[in-house]
């Protein structure tokens, strides 16, 4: 990993940094959520199931129970474990590997604010997401604010045409500090294997395309914030800090 590419540039590409058995891990457990989500919308409409042409973004922990969990590392352990989640992916996100790239990142302990999985259906051209930095959202006047990191992980093999992700690296924004026809020029578009991660800054510009292939795309992304990101005295997301004990621990 590129420490020096992370500070300058605000992104780091990390490859083959899953394994093939966190892999099938991960991606049996986004399928369970995603069957989860299609029984639940059949008697709920408005669930999390979203509909195909959203771009699927799917959270292991609900952001309507999060505040159930939010700095409560037991309790959150034990709900993470629980199915349709899986102990051996809560292993994965609070293992040793994430927290040490989280820490080497932020320069400091890290705290899990958040994760989920972007499941972008095959053949779905309303999947993209337009340019945006992942901070911008939890801005707030009466807000506590630390930096982030967000660890995008490639599930399946990511390329033009199926919701590949691009980055805008610092000091490649046009006028006003946002992207620009003429800045987008710039963006690097990442085209990852399976495994792969890119690490990404919460104040980098990024976007990704539609998945116009004939099969689903698949990623995952935990976030790790600096301390406790809250908002009128509230967690906004998720605030444990780790290490936190693993199903079981």
């Amino acid at each position: 990993m590129s420490l020096e590419n992370f500070r300058r540039h605000g992104y780091a590409i990390l490859r083959g940094f899953l394994t093939e058995t966190e892999l099938d891990v991960l991606h049996e457990e986004s399928q369970r959520l995603l069957e989860a989500a299609a029984e639940e919308a059949k008697t709920n409409p408005s669930s999390d199931w979203s509909a195909r042409t959203q771009g699927c973004i799917f959270q292991p922990v609900p952001a309507v129970q999060q505040a159930l969990f939010a700095s409560s590392p037991k309790k959150f352990c034990e709900f993470r474990c629980r199915w349709p989640r899986s102990a051996g992916a809560a292993s994965v996100l609070l293992g040793e590997k994430l927290r040490q790239t989280a820490a080497t990142l932020l320069g400091t302990r890290p705290w899990l604010f958040n994760e989920q999985y972007i499941v972008k259906p095959p053949r779905s051209p309303l999947s993209a997401f337009a340019w945006h930095r992942d901070s911008d959202w939890v801005r707030d006047e009466d807000g506590v604010e630390y930096p982030y990191v967000s660890v995008w992980c490639a599930l399946d093999d990511t390329a033009t045409g199926n919701g590949t992700l691009s980055i805008l690296p610092f000091g490649s924004e046009g006028a006003g500090g946002s992207p620009t026809a003429e800045g987008g020029l710039r963006a690097i578009e990442l085209c990852l294997s399976a495994g792969d991660a890119v690490a990404m800054s919460d104040r980098v510009w990024h976007s990704s395309g539609p998945n116009l292939s004939r099969f689903s795309r698949a990623a995952w992304m935990p976030q790790f914030s600096a301390g406790p990101i809250s908002r009128r005295g509230a967690p906004v997301a998720l605030a444990i800090p780790l290490p936190a004990n693993r199903c079981g621990g």
